[in-house]
């Protein structure tokens, strides 16, 4: 049989049922998010700036410590009489 009397032969490589045809769409989808990230992103990921003079190491160093430090996690626990009475500094 040719491909003009059987118009569903060129489509024999997908699967027949809804399930699986929903799944590969999906993992088509996925694939093709991955990629468009991959490829916004590629300049980010492949430039790295280190410091080269004393005083930009130490402007680094310092901007590293304060954002560490500010996205620290707390370390109060919650206890089971409510959270810890605040204090005014």
């Amino acid at each position: 049989m040719s491909a003009q009397a059987n118009p569903q032969a060129r489509w024999r490589a997908l699967p027949l049922s809804l399930y699986a045809r929903l799944t590969l769409l999906l993992l088509a989808g996925l694939l093709v998010a991955q990629g468009v990230s991959l490829w916004l992103q590629w300049d980010e990921r492949t430039v790295v700036v280190e410091p080269q003079t004393a005083r930009d190491r130490k402007k680094s160093s310092t901007l590293t410590l304060t954002m560490d430090s500010r996205i620290a996690r707390p370390t109060a626990a919650p206890t089971p009489a409510g959270p810890p009475v605040a204090v005014n500094p």
